[in-house]
């Protein structure tokens, strides 16, 4: 995977000024990224070389409500993020 942008969020200035007690330096932020896969282990199916990809900041869906089943975890009522 090559990084090609990453953004900069809220939580990331909350690290840079150590609002939440518990960063540690040095510390390079941003945690929303989008690139370039550049190689694919034997098993992957649903991405190949050359396709443009992007890592969000979701940490957890229910994995079982119709969004998560058609693979958009993104618009499950329960995300975390």
């Amino acid at each position: 995977f090559k990084v090609a942008y990453c953004g900069i969020c809220h939580s990331d200035l909350h690290q840079i000024r150590n609002e939440w007690k518990n960063s540690q330096y040095p510390m390079v932020p941003g945690h929303e990224i989008v690139g370039t896969v550049t190689e694919v282990g034997s098993e992957v199916k649903n991405f190949a070389v050359g396709d443009r990809v992007g890592v969000g900041c979701m940490v957890w869906s229910c994995q079982q409500c119709d969004c998560c089943s058609k693979d958009q975890e993104q618009y499950c009522e329960k995300v975390v993020w």
